[in-house]
């Protein structure tokens, strides 16, 4: 263990026959690798997975090890759950077997102890997936991504500022991001490629400055703030709608094949990302700048997004472009329907400010407590109820029946591809922290 990262061994949970192998359920998602010592000699393939069909399949992060008694053979690190080790030759004992979990030091200030257990399940694997997601920078994904996606840091470094406190990990990756598209004082395009991210990224900037008052972090952010607001003030048309041009406009999965949906949402967002510009060069001291930031937030006009895209609606209401009651009636009607894990925190948001907390909770259990029935320890790049019924993650698929990680995806990852550590859907824990501060308990540290 060094001032920076924990490593921890973790013998299976679970040891299951799968002739000719066996499988090994670590119990819960990490980050790192499989690790164990041969007692005899033989070719050996290891594959890992974060779902056990991805782990018995071979899908992704197979490795053929030609084993020696005595002699380590060890993973390269990744995200999974379970492990399937398969003899090649002739069967090999092993002893030893373990996980050899990495992560970023990063010690709880509180612990959710609510007397619910679907409550405290979600906030646990919540926290969890940010967790395992902080390594070199606060990462999209543990197996797949593992890079720095300024939309993604929004609901996550929520949750690192309501769990962790001030970790460097989130001004590390805020800076990451920036600095790809931002270099010699001059803008290179949209943070990621995506316009709706570098509003993303603003809004972190606005939460995080707003939860720290890091005055002198906030200061290195001003050049950039400044090269980039002309940009978000040239995206308001003369029709006040939202002229964000990108190569990708990505709002979230359920959205990506209906444009008037995206359209709504990148409506609320830009006046959402207007008016914390506004905010963060007011205090910079910047008045010129955070005037025309807010003048162009004031030009936006509203109008109803499609009935059944929830983000959007969310979006719009929060921007204060939609009147509350058709809000409402659109965020609780079939609650869970439409909602991703990612943007599902802007709706938990939009229904606490409605006034519709309980209609939050009743969302938070039916999108985040369906995947803990289903066997995640962490929370998924996306899910639908309308998926289920499925098979959890946890064991083997029978014949004929729904896999949840193979079957049942709508983003662009799938047959097993699907991240299902992905702190973008982690939302729940910063709800749940803010909205029954009664469960808040200190915690012993998590280091």
């Amino acid at each position: 263990m060094t001032d920076n990262w924990v490593t921890a061994d973790l013998p299976p949970a679970r040891t299951v026959p799968d002739p000719p192998g066996v499988v090994y359920d670590f119990g819960r998602e990490l980050f790192g690798s499989f690790a164990a010592i041969p007692a005899g000699s033989g070719r050996v393939r290891v594959s890992l997975g974060e779902s056990w069909s991805e782990a018995v399949q071979g899908a992704f992060d197979d490795a053929t090890f030609t084993a020696a008694p005595g002699r380590e053979l060890r993973t390269d690190p990744t995200g999974f759950r379970f492990a399937c080790v398969d003899p090649l030759d002739a069967p090999v004992e092993l002893t030893g077997v373990r996980a050899v979990e990495r992560r970023r030091r990063a010690d709880r200030r509180v612990a959710f102890r609510s007397g619910d257990p679907a409550l405290d399940a979600v906030w646990e694997a919540a926290v969890r997936t940010v967790e395992v997601g902080m390594q070199e920078h606060l990462w999209d994904g543990a197996k797949r991504g593992r890079t720095v996606w300024a939309g993604d840091l929004y609901p996550a470094a929520a949750v690192v500022s309501a769990v962790f406190g001030p970790h460097p990990v989130v001004p590390q990756s805020l800076d990451a991001v920036r600095d790809r598209a931002f270099r010699d004082g001059v803008v290179g395009g949209w943070l990621n490629g995506i316009p709706a991210y570098t509003l993303w990224w603003v809004l972190t900037q606005r939460d995080w400055f707003r939860a720290h008052g890091d005055r002198a972090y906030l200061e290195t952010q001003r050049a950039f703030l400044l090269a980039v607001l002309p940009d978000l003030v040239a995206a308001v048309g003369a029709d006040g709608r939202e002229r964000l041009e990108g190569s990708w406009r990505f709002l979230d999965w359920a959205t990506t094949r209906d444009p008037e949906a995206v359209a709504a949402g990148y409506q609320g967002l830009l006046k959402l990302g207007l008016d914390a510009a506004a905010e963060l060069l007011a205090a910079l001291g910047e008045p010129a700048a955070a005037a025309d930031a807010r003048t162009a937030a004031g030009r936006l006009i509203g109008w109803e997004p499609p009935p059944r895209a929830k983000a959007a609606w969310a979006l719009m209401s929060l921007a204060g472009l939609v009147a509350p009651t058709a809000a409402e009636a659109a965020l609780t009607a079939e609650p869970a329907a439409e909602v991703t894990p990612f943007l599902g925190t802007v709706v938990l948001d939009a229904l606490t400010a409605l006034g519709r907390a309980d209609a939050a909770e009743t969302l938070i259990r039916r999108l985040w407590g369906a995947m803990i029935d289903l066997g995640a320890t962490t929370f998924w790049e996306d899910f639908d109820p309308g998926w289920l019924p499925a098979v959890g993650i946890d064991g083997p698929v029978p014949d004929g029946r729904r896999d949840v990680h193979a079957h049942a995806a709508r983003c662009t990852y799938t047959g097993l591809a699907m991240s299902l550590c992905h702190p973008w859907s982690a939302g729940p824990a910063a709800w749940l922290c803010g909205h029954r501060p009664d469960a808040l308990v200190p915690a012993g540290g998590g280091g």
